[in-house]
């Protein structure tokens, strides 16, 4: 390959999914059940209780959620335990690749907790990431999620924006106090 070579990608377009669809699709998934169902890209999940719900999961969501992630009977992280009892943040995201467990998230509204799981062989493939010494090939890779909220993007936004007005507010304020402070002095002073 020389620096002055062109290349030519060719894409076929096989399935366009929009995020609204995305949503809806998993919305219909959030029903508890006893037996674990599976996703397209062979993610396993088994909603084990319902929340209050009220907000579904859309891409740029903030998320609060205890996790507890095992692989066969080695318990990998423990919100709990390990994040002195508090739950994770993490941004809602789409998944790259059908089968991971981000897609999973989307099925759940705040107070629900499912599991989710994948045989070694599937998260592999999924993750890229290589089979570790200890693991055994019929491992299962386990997560138990708790939804314990979620905040819509819209929301984080008008924060902010709140955050950003009094800031601004407060600056103003002191600004006067400051100017009004000094305008005092000069004059007690009679510079």
């Amino acid at each position: 390959i020389q620096e002055t070579d062109s290349f030519k990608w060719v894409f076929n377009v096989r399935k366009i999914t929009t995020v609204y669809d995305f949503v809806a699709a998993n919305e219909k998934l959030r029903k508890v059940s006893n037996d674990f169902q599976t996703m397209e890209g062979g993610l396993q999940y088994k909603v084990v209780t319902l929340g209050e719900g009220g907000t579904k999961i859309a891409p740029n969501d903030e998320l609060s959620m205890h996790v507890s992630y095992q692989v066969g009977d080695s318990v990998i992280f423990d919100s709990y335990a390990q994040n002195q009892g508090q739950p994770v943040p993490q941004m809602a995201m789409l998944p790259n690749k059908p089968g991971e467990l981000t897609q999973g998230l989307f099925i759940l509204q705040k107070g629900d907790s499912a599991v989710f799981q994948m045989d070694q062989q599937a998260y592999a493939a999924i993750s890229g990431q290589p089979k570790q010494e200890w693991m055994k090939d019929t491992d299962m890779h386990v997560w138990k999620v708790k939804m314990v909220d979620v905040k819509s993007s819209k929301a984080i936004k008008a924060e902010m924006d709140k955050k950003q007005a009094e800031a601004k507010e407060a600056a103003k304020s002191q600004n006067a106090n400051d100017v009004a402070a000094i305008e005092a002095f000069l004059k007690q002073t009679n510079v």
